[in-house]
């Protein structure tokens, strides 16, 4: 059973926010949009993971994509599977080419495209989580149920080496439609029930409302000004930008189409891109509109979240 679904990682919406705001010709463009490839393709990498779990006893608990922070330190699980006996971490991974691991040096060596680089350990980073998942849990006065951990790619074209008679990393180094069959085996060395249907709903209920999504300000993460930012509305067809509000639709003069919401996604970006809320003026400036009245109706057409401090209504984003 899937408690915490996977969404669509926040990073993401801002990079593809701020590759938006920024002029074609902008010098961070290029890695910009490497970047969101990168990441949409570990996000579908990631997506196919979910797949496979599905396919796992409805009665075992799966939560993707959790993200908990110990003594002020985040950590990030792809996935974590939760069974009676065990619990097992998996680590995700979209590589392609030829991997192989070398467990002399313990890293992972990438043959793509005939360039060949290093790696991080992915061992390294899955135990690194496994720990801190477990004193995270000790932390909450939950004790003994026993971790293993799975290192899988997504990348279905991948070829996976590793020394044969290194048993220990085939076992921990899968391909992803391998997850499902290689968790089931756990099942022969974990016989016993450690936790009953109570404590596992508690146990569940404590990870849930603990997931702390990320803080990322991708402006100051890449270099970019707030005074880089293009301002005004997109076109939803052509893209261009700004395009005008004319008898209360936006219309672009390239490509004539006209649009009845095409502010929302300028809002989404202001507060993206921005800050977390937005005023009546500062959406007037944003979207480049000279009337309050038509900001008010635009902001509340959107239904979002606002209160009033010193006699100043604010809007931001329901979470």
């Amino acid at each position: 059973m899937i408690v915490k679904e996977r969404t669509e990682p926040i990073r993401i919406k801002l990079l593809e926010a701020l590759i938006r705001r920024l002029p074609e010709n902008h010098a961070k463009q290029r890695s910009l949009k490497e970047d969101l490839t990168k990441r949409k393709a570990g996000y579908g990498g990631e997506l196919e993971l979910d797949y496979h779990l599905r396919l796992l006893p409805y009665s075992w608990k799966i939560f993707n994509d959790l993200r908990l922070t110990y003594h002020n330190r985040a950590f990030q699980i792809d996935a974590l599977i939760l069974t009676p006996n065990f619990a097992v971490i998996v680590e995700a991974k979209n590589l392609a080419g030829n991997l192989t691991y070398d467990p002399t040096f313990n890293q992972l060596i990438q043959n793509h495209n005939g360039k060949v680089r290093r790696i991080s350990d992915p061992f390294a980073q899955v135990i690194r989580q496994r720990n801190l998942l477990i004193k995270w849990l000790e932390y909450h006065n939950v004790y003994s149920l026993p971790f293993e951990y799975l290192v899988v790619n997504t990348n279905p074209r991948t070829i996976l080496e590793a020394d044969s008679n290194n048993q220990h990393i085939a076992k921990h180094f899968l391909h992803v439609e391998n997850v499902p069959i290689s968790v089931k085996n756990v099942t022969s060395v974990y016989k016993d029930p450690i936790i009953n249907a109570r404590e596992s709903h508690q146990l569940s209920t404590l990870l849930v409302n603990a997931y702390q999504p990320a803080s990322i300000n991708i402006l100051e993460e890449y270099g970019v000004s707030k005074n880089e930012l293009l301002q005004g509305v997109h076109c939803p067809k052509c893209e261009a930008i700004p395009i005008k509000r004319k008898n209360r639709k936006w219309y672009c003069q390239k490509c004539q189409s006209t649009s009845k919401d095409a502010h929302e996604q300028a809002i989404h970006d202001y507060f993206y891109l921005v800050k977390s809320t937005i005023t009546n003026g500062e959406c007037r400036d944003f979207l480049q509109l000279s009337s309050r009245h038509v900001a008010k109706r635009l902001l509340n057409s959107m239904y979002l979240l606002t209160r009033c401090p010193h006699h100043s209504w604010k809007y931001c984003l329901k979470k």
